[in-house]
Protein backbone atom coordinates (compact mmCIF):
# COMPACT_ATOMS: atom_id res chain seq x y z
CA UNK A 1 0.00 0.00 0.00
CA UNK A 2 2.80 2.55 0.70
CA UNK A 3 4.28 1.88 -2.93
CA UNK A 4 1.14 2.63 -4.49
CA UNK A 5 0.60 5.38 -2.41
CA UNK A 6 3.98 6.97 -3.18
CA UNK A 7 2.94 6.29 -6.94
CA UNK A 8 -0.46 8.20 -6.65
CA UNK A 9 2.01 10.96 -4.81
CA UNK A 10 4.53 11.34 -7.72
CA UNK A 11 1.90 10.59 -10.33
CA UNK A 12 2.07 13.83 -11.69
CA UNK A 13 5.91 14.36 -11.39
CA UNK A 14 6.19 10.82 -13.58
CA UNK A 15 3.33 11.94 -16.10
CA UNK A 16 5.24 15.36 -16.86
CA UNK A 17 8.83 13.15 -16.73
CA UNK A 18 7.46 10.63 -19.19
CA UNK A 19 5.76 13.40 -21.29
CA UNK A 20 9.36 15.13 -21.35
CA UNK A 21 11.25 12.27 -22.52
CA UNK A 22 8.79 11.38 -25.23
CA UNK A 23 6.69 8.88 -23.78
CA UNK A 24 3.31 8.68 -22.67
CA UNK A 25 1.03 6.91 -20.35
CA UNK A 26 -2.32 4.94 -21.30
CA UNK A 27 -4.19 7.66 -19.32
CA UNK A 28 -2.79 10.42 -22.39
CA UNK A 29 -2.47 10.53 -26.46
CA UNK A 30 -2.05 7.51 -28.63
CA UNK A 31 1.69 6.87 -29.24
CA UNK A 32 2.68 7.97 -33.31
CA UNK A 33 3.54 4.63 -35.49
CA UNK A 34 6.97 4.50 -35.23
CA UNK A 35 7.06 2.70 -39.16
CA UNK A 36 4.38 4.51 -41.24
CA UNK A 37 3.64 3.45 -44.97
CA UNK A 38 5.79 4.85 -47.07
CA UNK A 39 3.78 7.34 -50.13
CA UNK A 40 3.03 5.55 -53.42
CA UNK A 41 6.41 6.46 -55.75
CA UNK A 42 5.79 8.75 -59.06
CA UNK A 43 5.68 7.27 -62.54
CA UNK A 44 8.44 9.00 -64.74
CA UNK A 45 7.75 9.75 -68.58
CA UNK A 46 10.75 11.39 -70.52
CA UNK A 47 11.16 11.12 -74.63
CA UNK A 48 14.36 10.63 -75.82
CA UNK A 49 16.69 12.39 -79.20
CA UNK A 50 16.38 10.88 -82.47
CA UNK A 51 17.92 11.32 -86.01
CA UNK A 52 17.79 10.58 -89.59
CA UNK A 53 18.68 10.66 -93.27
CA UNK A 54 16.28 12.70 -95.84
CA UNK A 55 14.47 10.77 -97.79
CA UNK A 56 15.66 10.35 -101.11
CA UNK A 57 14.32 9.54 -104.68
CA UNK A 58 10.53 11.01 -104.00
CA UNK A 59 10.60 8.86 -100.97
CA UNK A 60 9.77 9.85 -97.48
CA UNK A 61 12.28 8.70 -94.12
CA UNK A 62 10.82 7.26 -90.87
CA UNK A 63 12.74 9.09 -87.90
CA UNK A 64 11.50 7.26 -84.39
CA UNK A 65 11.19 8.74 -80.85
CA UNK A 66 10.61 6.66 -77.95
CA UNK A 67 8.54 7.98 -75.28
CA UNK A 68 9.24 5.96 -71.80
CA UNK A 69 7.84 5.72 -68.21
CA UNK A 70 10.13 4.43 -65.31
CA UNK A 71 7.93 1.28 -64.46
CA UNK A 72 5.14 -0.04 -66.49
CA UNK A 73 1.59 -0.06 -65.31
CA UNK A 74 -2.16 -1.50 -64.61
CA UNK A 75 -3.42 0.98 -66.43
CA UNK A 76 -2.56 2.93 -70.02
CA UNK A 77 -0.52 5.99 -69.62
CA UNK A 78 -0.90 8.41 -71.74
CA UNK A 79 0.69 12.23 -72.60
CA UNK A 80 0.19 14.73 -75.13
CA UNK A 81 3.09 15.50 -77.99
CA UNK A 82 3.40 18.22 -80.48
CA UNK A 83 6.04 18.85 -82.96
CA UNK A 84 7.89 22.65 -83.39
CA UNK A 85 9.68 23.71 -86.38
CA UNK A 86 13.61 24.76 -85.76
CA UNK A 87 16.35 24.52 -88.36
CA UNK A 88 13.67 22.56 -90.27
CA UNK A 89 10.66 23.60 -91.59
CA UNK A 90 7.14 21.84 -91.66
CA UNK A 91 5.94 20.96 -94.68
CA UNK A 92 8.79 21.04 -96.34
CA UNK A 93 11.69 19.18 -94.26
CA UNK A 94 8.82 16.99 -91.78
CA UNK A 95 5.87 15.85 -91.64
CA UNK A 96 4.25 18.07 -88.44
CA UNK A 97 2.35 16.60 -85.98
CA UNK A 98 0.58 16.76 -82.74
CA UNK A 99 -1.83 14.42 -80.62
CA UNK A 100 -2.16 12.19 -77.92
CA UNK A 101 0.00 8.73 -77.25
CA UNK A 102 -0.42 5.94 -74.81
CA UNK A 103 1.83 3.54 -73.40
CA UNK A 104 -0.38 1.00 -72.95
CA UNK A 105 -0.64 -1.37 -69.42
CA UNK A 106 1.91 -3.62 -68.87
CA UNK A 107 4.85 -1.88 -71.32
CA UNK A 108 7.06 0.93 -70.70
CA UNK A 109 7.87 2.27 -73.87
CA UNK A 110 6.09 3.29 -77.25
CA UNK A 111 7.81 4.32 -80.74
CA UNK A 112 6.25 8.10 -81.51
CA UNK A 113 7.12 8.25 -85.83
CA UNK A 114 7.65 11.22 -87.74
CA UNK A 115 7.76 11.07 -91.84
CA UNK A 116 11.09 13.11 -93.00
CA UNK A 117 10.34 14.62 -96.66
CA UNK A 118 12.84 14.19 -99.56
CA UNK A 119 14.46 17.42 -100.88
CA UNK A 120 17.14 17.94 -103.86
CA UNK A 121 18.92 20.61 -101.96
CA UNK A 122 22.76 20.15 -100.66
CA UNK A 123 21.99 22.19 -96.90
CA UNK A 124 23.23 21.67 -93.57
CA UNK A 125 21.60 19.29 -91.10
CA UNK A 126 18.27 20.53 -89.50
CA UNK A 127 16.42 20.01 -86.59
CA UNK A 128 13.06 20.50 -84.68
CA UNK A 129 11.74 19.68 -81.42
CA UNK A 130 8.76 17.30 -80.07
CA UNK A 131 7.45 18.26 -77.06
CA UNK A 132 5.62 16.54 -73.89
CA UNK A 133 2.43 17.86 -71.82
CA UNK A 134 -0.43 16.38 -69.75
CA UNK A 135 0.80 13.31 -68.51
CA UNK A 136 -1.22 10.89 -66.94
CA UNK A 137 -2.62 11.21 -63.12
CA UNK A 138 0.43 10.49 -60.77
CA UNK A 139 2.24 10.69 -64.15
CA UNK A 140 5.74 13.28 -63.99
CA UNK A 141 7.14 14.27 -67.07
CA UNK A 142 11.18 14.39 -66.32
CA UNK A 143 11.95 14.98 -70.17
CA UNK A 144 9.21 17.15 -71.82
CA UNK A 145 11.14 17.54 -75.22
CA UNK A 146 13.36 15.62 -77.50
CA UNK A 147 15.73 17.00 -80.33
CA UNK A 148 15.23 15.79 -84.04
CA UNK A 149 18.01 16.20 -85.94
CA UNK A 150 17.86 15.57 -90.12
CA UNK A 151 21.07 14.34 -91.66
CA UNK A 152 21.18 15.84 -95.35
CA UNK A 153 22.24 13.34 -97.84
CA UNK A 154 22.23 15.18 -101.12
CA UNK A 155 25.59 16.35 -103.00
CA UNK A 156 26.42 19.58 -104.16
CA UNK A 157 24.36 20.71 -106.82
CA UNK A 158 25.79 20.98 -110.64
CA UNK A 159 26.67 24.31 -111.76
CA UNK A 160 25.94 24.98 -115.67
CA UNK A 161 26.62 27.71 -117.32
CA UNK A 162 24.98 28.39 -121.22
CA UNK A 163 25.47 31.61 -123.57
CA UNK A 164 22.87 32.45 -126.46
CA UNK A 165 23.61 33.81 -129.09
CA UNK A 166 23.80 37.46 -130.01
CA UNK A 167 23.31 39.34 -133.09
CA UNK A 168 25.94 41.81 -133.48
CA UNK A 169 24.00 45.10 -134.35
CA UNK A 170 20.88 44.68 -132.46
CA UNK A 171 22.57 43.21 -128.92
CA UNK A 172 24.88 45.84 -127.11
CA UNK A 173 25.88 43.23 -124.55
CA UNK A 174 26.19 39.40 -124.37
CA UNK A 175 25.13 37.45 -121.14
CA UNK A 176 25.79 34.54 -119.59
CA UNK A 177 23.76 32.53 -117.74
CA UNK A 178 24.98 30.81 -114.10
CA UNK A 179 22.62 28.09 -113.00
CA UNK A 180 22.55 25.18 -110.31
CA UNK A 181 20.65 22.17 -110.37
CA UNK A 182 19.56 23.18 -107.22
CA UNK A 183 19.49 25.22 -104.34
CA UNK A 184 23.42 25.05 -102.63
CA UNK A 185 23.65 24.73 -98.51
CA UNK A 186 25.68 28.43 -98.96
CA UNK A 187 26.60 31.27 -101.24
CA UNK A 188 28.61 29.31 -104.72
CA UNK A 189 31.20 31.50 -106.43
CA UNK A 190 33.14 30.60 -109.61
CA UNK A 191 36.01 32.98 -110.81
CA UNK A 192 35.83 33.63 -114.90
CA UNK A 193 37.51 35.59 -117.62
CA UNK A 194 37.09 36.03 -121.15
CA UNK A 195 39.45 34.60 -123.79
CA UNK A 196 40.01 34.97 -127.69
CA UNK A 197 38.84 32.41 -130.10
CA UNK A 198 37.56 33.81 -133.49
CA UNK A 199 36.23 36.63 -132.08
CA UNK A 200 38.69 39.08 -131.02
CA UNK A 201 39.13 41.63 -128.27
CA UNK A 202 38.58 44.59 -127.99
CA UNK A 203 37.15 44.44 -131.59
CA UNK A 204 34.64 42.14 -131.14
CA UNK A 205 33.93 42.62 -127.86
CA UNK A 206 35.26 43.99 -124.19
CA UNK A 207 37.68 41.88 -122.44
CA UNK A 208 35.94 40.75 -119.06
CA UNK A 209 37.24 38.83 -115.91
CA UNK A 210 36.10 38.97 -111.75
CA UNK A 211 34.07 36.70 -109.42
CA UNK A 212 30.47 35.55 -110.19
CA UNK A 213 28.43 34.59 -106.46
CA UNK A 214 25.12 32.90 -106.30
CA UNK A 215 23.75 33.79 -102.73
CA UNK A 216 22.36 31.11 -100.45
CA UNK A 217 18.93 30.29 -101.65
CA UNK A 218 19.28 31.02 -105.23
CA UNK A 219 19.98 29.44 -108.29
CA UNK A 220 20.92 31.97 -110.95
CA UNK A 221 23.30 34.69 -111.73
CA UNK A 222 24.68 35.96 -114.97
CA UNK A 223 27.94 37.99 -116.17
CA UNK A 224 27.50 40.46 -118.91
CA UNK A 225 29.92 41.15 -121.66
CA UNK A 226 30.05 44.24 -123.83
CA UNK A 227 29.14 43.91 -127.51
CA UNK A 228 31.54 45.66 -130.23
CA UNK A 229 29.29 46.43 -134.08
CA UNK A 230 31.19 46.46 -136.93
CA UNK A 231 30.29 47.09 -140.34
CA UNK A 232 32.73 44.39 -142.05
CA UNK A 233 30.15 41.56 -143.43
CA UNK A 234 31.88 38.21 -141.87
CA UNK A 235 31.49 35.13 -140.77
CA UNK A 236 29.73 34.22 -136.92
CA UNK A 237 32.26 34.75 -134.52
CA UNK A 238 32.82 33.00 -131.08
CA UNK A 239 34.30 34.06 -127.63
CA UNK A 240 34.58 32.01 -124.71
CA UNK A 241 34.38 32.77 -120.88
CA UNK A 242 36.71 30.68 -119.35
CA UNK A 243 35.83 29.23 -115.23
CA UNK A 244 37.82 28.83 -112.37
CA UNK A 245 38.07 27.95 -108.90
CA UNK A 246 34.53 26.91 -107.90
CA UNK A 247 33.88 27.57 -104.32
CA UNK A 248 33.08 23.26 -102.74
CA UNK A 249 29.05 24.01 -102.48
CA UNK A 250 28.78 23.32 -106.02
CA UNK A 251 30.59 20.77 -108.91
CA UNK A 252 31.55 23.09 -112.14
CA UNK A 253 30.00 20.92 -115.43
CA UNK A 254 31.93 22.51 -118.04
CA UNK A 255 34.95 24.81 -117.34
CA UNK A 256 34.39 27.26 -120.49
CA UNK A 257 31.57 28.41 -122.82
CA UNK A 258 31.38 29.89 -126.13
CA UNK A 259 29.35 32.39 -127.38
CA UNK A 260 28.35 33.10 -130.73
CA UNK A 261 28.42 36.91 -132.19
CA UNK A 262 26.63 36.49 -135.19
CA UNK A 263 27.35 39.20 -138.12
CA UNK A 264 24.43 40.51 -139.85
CA UNK A 265 26.83 43.00 -142.34
CA UNK A 266 25.30 42.13 -145.49
CA UNK A 267 27.45 42.80 -148.99
CA UNK A 268 25.42 42.83 -152.57
CA UNK A 269 25.99 39.32 -153.17
CA UNK A 270 22.81 37.54 -153.35
CA UNK A 271 22.11 34.80 -150.63
CA UNK A 272 21.89 31.46 -152.38
CA UNK A 273 19.92 29.77 -149.93
CA UNK A 274 16.40 29.90 -149.46
CA UNK A 275 15.06 30.35 -145.78
CA UNK A 276 11.77 29.06 -143.77
CA UNK A 277 9.79 32.60 -142.33
CA UNK A 278 9.33 32.62 -138.49
CA UNK A 279 5.96 31.28 -138.62
CA UNK A 280 4.90 34.59 -136.20
CA UNK A 281 1.40 35.87 -137.65
CA UNK A 282 0.04 38.46 -134.65
CA UNK A 283 1.35 41.62 -134.12
CA UNK A 284 1.83 44.01 -130.53
CA UNK A 285 0.83 47.29 -129.62
CA UNK A 286 3.39 49.18 -127.01
CA UNK A 287 1.45 47.19 -124.47
CA UNK A 288 0.36 44.18 -125.64
CA UNK A 289 0.95 41.07 -127.86
CA UNK A 290 -0.89 38.59 -130.02
CA UNK A 291 -2.86 41.04 -131.83
CA UNK A 292 -4.58 41.87 -135.15
CA UNK A 293 -2.14 43.39 -137.17
CA UNK A 294 -2.13 46.96 -139.09
CA UNK A 295 -5.36 46.80 -136.68
CA UNK A 296 -6.67 50.84 -135.59
CA UNK A 297 -8.67 49.47 -132.89
CA UNK A 298 -5.86 47.86 -130.90
CA UNK A 299 -3.38 50.55 -131.85
CA UNK A 300 -1.09 47.91 -134.17
CA UNK A 301 -1.11 50.16 -136.97
CA UNK A 302 0.78 52.30 -135.14
CA UNK A 303 3.35 50.19 -135.53
CA UNK A 304 3.94 49.16 -139.10
CA UNK A 305 6.51 46.90 -140.61
CA UNK A 306 6.45 44.15 -138.03
CA UNK A 307 7.51 40.48 -138.15
CA UNK A 308 3.77 39.31 -138.55
CA UNK A 309 2.74 41.72 -141.49
CA UNK A 310 6.13 40.86 -143.70
CA UNK A 311 7.43 37.56 -145.37
CA UNK A 312 5.76 34.00 -146.27
CA UNK A 313 4.15 34.14 -143.28
CA UNK A 314 1.95 36.82 -144.18
CA UNK A 315 1.99 36.07 -148.09
CA UNK A 316 1.75 32.19 -148.42
CA UNK A 317 -0.28 31.65 -144.99
CA UNK A 318 -1.98 28.11 -145.73
CA UNK A 319 -2.24 26.08 -142.90
CA UNK A 320 -2.76 22.74 -144.68
CA UNK A 321 1.09 22.19 -145.31
CA UNK A 322 2.33 23.85 -142.70
CA UNK A 323 1.32 26.63 -139.99
CA UNK A 324 1.77 30.34 -141.15
CA UNK A 325 4.79 30.39 -143.93
CA UNK A 326 5.73 26.77 -143.43
CA UNK A 327 5.51 24.29 -145.90
CA UNK A 328 6.01 20.66 -145.47
CA UNK A 329 5.52 16.74 -146.83
CA UNK A 330 4.81 13.79 -145.59
CA UNK A 331 6.81 11.15 -146.55
CA UNK A 332 6.32 7.43 -145.44
CA UNK A 333 9.78 4.78 -145.12
CA UNK A 334 10.15 4.82 -148.78
CA UNK A 335 10.30 8.80 -149.00
CA UNK A 336 7.26 8.61 -151.00
CA UNK A 337 4.35 11.54 -150.45
CA UNK A 338 1.79 10.02 -148.36
CA UNK A 339 -1.69 10.27 -150.63
CA UNK A 340 -3.05 11.67 -147.61
CA UNK A 341 -1.48 14.32 -145.76
CA UNK A 342 -4.57 15.84 -143.55
CA UNK A 343 -3.74 11.97 -141.86
CA UNK A 344 -1.93 12.57 -138.07
CA UNK A 345 0.88 10.64 -136.99
CA UNK A 346 -1.52 8.27 -134.77
CA UNK A 347 -3.82 7.05 -137.62
CA UNK A 348 -0.62 6.76 -140.13
CA UNK A 349 2.72 7.06 -138.97
CA UNK A 350 4.98 9.14 -142.01
CA UNK A 351 8.96 8.33 -141.47
CA UNK A 352 10.30 11.64 -142.83
CA UNK A 353 9.44 15.03 -143.10
CA UNK A 354 10.49 17.17 -146.35
CA UNK A 355 10.57 20.93 -146.08
CA UNK A 356 9.10 22.62 -149.42
CA UNK A 357 10.70 26.26 -148.90
CA UNK A 358 14.44 24.81 -147.96
CA UNK A 359 14.50 21.37 -149.47
CA UNK A 360 15.66 19.61 -146.28
CA UNK A 361 14.40 16.71 -145.44
CA UNK A 362 13.99 15.74 -141.60
CA UNK A 363 13.61 12.95 -139.77
CA UNK A 364 10.68 12.01 -137.75
CA UNK A 365 11.13 11.11 -133.96
CA UNK A 366 8.79 7.97 -133.14
CA UNK A 367 7.44 7.36 -129.44
CA UNK A 368 9.01 7.51 -126.23
CA UNK A 369 10.57 3.82 -125.26
CA UNK A 370 11.64 3.19 -128.40
CA UNK A 371 14.29 3.23 -131.07
CA UNK A 372 14.37 6.78 -132.46
CA UNK A 373 12.39 7.70 -130.00
CA UNK A 374 11.66 11.39 -128.92
CA UNK A 375 12.75 10.42 -125.52
CA UNK A 376 16.35 9.70 -126.73
CA UNK A 377 19.18 11.83 -125.64
CA UNK A 378 22.67 11.27 -127.04
CA UNK A 379 26.29 13.18 -126.96
CA UNK A 380 28.10 14.57 -129.34
CA UNK A 381 31.60 14.48 -127.59
CA UNK A 382 34.62 13.01 -130.00
CA UNK A 383 34.40 8.99 -130.22
CA UNK A 384 38.05 8.84 -129.91
CA UNK A 385 38.38 10.91 -126.48
CA UNK A 386 35.70 8.51 -125.03
CA UNK A 387 36.35 6.28 -122.24
CA UNK A 388 38.46 9.24 -120.66
CA UNK A 389 38.06 9.62 -116.68
CA UNK A 390 37.14 13.01 -117.90
CA UNK A 391 34.37 11.99 -119.75
CA UNK A 392 33.13 8.78 -117.71
CA UNK A 393 32.40 11.42 -114.59
CA UNK A 394 29.18 12.33 -116.94
CA UNK A 395 26.21 10.15 -118.14
CA UNK A 396 26.27 11.54 -121.82
CA UNK A 397 23.16 10.08 -123.26
CA UNK A 398 20.03 7.85 -122.75
CA UNK A 399 19.09 5.68 -125.99
CA UNK A 400 17.20 2.52 -127.04
CA UNK A 401 19.00 2.57 -130.42
CA UNK A 402 22.54 2.09 -130.27
CA UNK A 403 24.63 0.47 -127.46
CA UNK A 404 26.89 3.90 -126.99
CA UNK A 405 24.49 6.59 -126.89
CA UNK A 406 26.67 9.36 -129.21
CA UNK A 407 25.63 11.38 -132.13
CA UNK A 408 27.71 9.43 -134.93
CA UNK A 409 26.59 6.03 -133.62
CA UNK A 410 23.05 7.26 -134.09
CA UNK A 411 24.32 9.06 -137.60
CA UNK A 412 25.40 5.32 -138.23
CA UNK A 413 23.00 3.07 -137.63
CA UNK A 414 20.16 5.63 -139.25
CA UNK A 415 22.60 5.56 -142.31
CA UNK A 416 22.61 1.58 -142.31
CA UNK A 417 18.74 1.82 -142.37
CA UNK A 418 18.47 3.97 -145.37
CA UNK A 419 15.41 5.90 -143.51
CA UNK A 420 13.08 7.24 -146.21
CA UNK A 421 15.31 5.96 -148.87
CA UNK A 422 18.71 7.84 -147.85
CA UNK A 423 22.06 7.22 -146.34
CA UNK A 424 23.46 10.51 -146.20
CA UNK A 425 21.84 11.49 -142.74
CA UNK A 426 23.43 13.97 -140.63
CA UNK A 427 23.06 16.18 -137.71
CA UNK A 428 21.86 19.59 -138.53
CA UNK A 429 23.49 23.26 -138.21
CA UNK A 430 22.23 25.36 -136.11
CA UNK A 431 21.24 27.78 -138.93
CA UNK A 432 18.92 24.53 -140.55
CA UNK A 433 17.71 23.50 -137.15
CA UNK A 434 16.32 26.58 -135.93
CA UNK A 435 14.98 27.18 -139.75
CA UNK A 436 12.09 24.75 -137.90
CA UNK A 437 11.43 26.52 -135.51
CA UNK A 438 7.68 27.90 -134.94
CA UNK A 439 8.34 31.22 -133.04
CA UNK A 440 4.32 32.14 -133.42
CA UNK A 441 3.27 28.78 -131.31
CA UNK A 442 1.15 29.93 -128.77
CA UNK A 443 3.04 27.39 -126.44
CA UNK A 444 5.78 24.73 -126.51
CA UNK A 445 7.56 22.82 -127.88
CA UNK A 446 8.01 25.53 -130.70
CA UNK A 447 7.67 23.74 -133.89
CA UNK A 448 4.59 23.09 -135.90
CA UNK A 449 3.92 19.82 -134.19
CA UNK A 450 1.05 18.36 -137.00
CA UNK A 451 4.03 17.73 -139.16
CA UNK A 452 6.69 17.06 -136.56
CA UNK A 453 5.28 14.59 -133.83
CA UNK A 454 6.63 13.34 -130.64
CA UNK A 455 9.23 16.84 -130.26
CA UNK A 456 9.75 17.64 -126.93
CA UNK A 457 10.15 21.37 -125.42
CA UNK A 458 14.02 20.36 -124.90
CA UNK A 459 17.10 20.60 -126.02
CA UNK A 460 18.51 19.16 -129.54
CA UNK A 461 22.09 19.09 -130.70
CA UNK A 462 23.43 21.09 -133.34
CA UNK A 463 26.30 19.75 -135.87
CA UNK A 464 29.69 20.49 -133.54
CA UNK A 465 31.98 20.64 -136.19
CA UNK A 466 30.19 23.88 -136.73
CA UNK A 467 31.49 25.74 -133.79
CA UNK A 468 34.84 26.56 -132.55
CA UNK A 469 34.74 25.26 -129.53
CA UNK A 470 31.59 24.36 -127.33
CA UNK A 471 28.78 22.32 -129.11
CA UNK A 472 25.13 24.02 -129.46
CA UNK A 473 21.54 23.02 -128.80
CA UNK A 474 18.39 24.37 -130.24
CA UNK A 475 15.98 24.73 -127.34
CA UNK A 476 12.21 23.99 -128.49
CA UNK A 477 10.82 25.34 -125.15
CA UNK A 478 11.81 28.79 -126.72
CA UNK A 479 14.00 28.77 -130.08
CA UNK A 480 16.85 29.97 -128.35
CA UNK A 481 20.52 28.86 -129.25
CA UNK A 482 23.08 28.02 -126.43
CA UNK A 483 26.00 26.18 -125.57
CA UNK A 484 26.71 23.15 -123.65
CA UNK A 485 28.93 20.64 -122.70
CA UNK A 486 29.45 18.02 -125.68
CA UNK A 487 29.40 15.15 -123.19
CA UNK A 488 26.32 15.85 -121.76
CA UNK A 489 23.02 14.12 -123.00
CA UNK A 490 20.59 15.96 -125.51
CA UNK A 491 18.19 15.25 -128.10
CA UNK A 492 18.90 14.98 -131.78
CA UNK A 493 16.72 15.25 -135.33
CA UNK A 494 18.87 14.27 -138.10
CA UNK A 495 18.22 15.71 -141.15
CA UNK A 496 19.88 15.93 -145.20
CA UNK A 497 19.93 18.14 -147.98
CA UNK A 498 21.16 20.90 -148.10
CA UNK A 499 20.31 25.01 -149.19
Amino acid sequence: MRRQSLRRTIGGFLLGLVAACGGGSGGGAPDPDPDPDPPPAQVSVSINDASATEGSAGNNTPLTFTVSISASQTNDVSVDFQSSPGSATASADYASSTGTLSIPAGETEVDLVFDILDDPDDESDESFTVTLSNASASTVITRATGTATIVDDDPAPMLTVSAPDVVESTADQAVFMFELSALARDEVSVEYASADATAVAPDDYQSVAGVVEIPRGERMATVTVPIVDDTIDEQDEQFELVLSNVSDTATLTIDRVALTIVDDDTTAAVSPYRLNDTGVTRCANGLSTNLDCNDSASGTNDFPGQDGETGRDAGADDDTDGVAGFEFTKLDAAGSPLPDQSQNYASTPWACIRDEVTGLFWETKTTTGSAGGSDETFDVFNPVDRGTELVEFFEGGQCFSVAECTASAYVSLVNANALCGFDDWRVPTRHELISIVHYGAAAPPMIDIAFFPNTLANSYWTDPAQTVTSPQFVDFFDGSIRSMDARVGAHLRLVRGGW
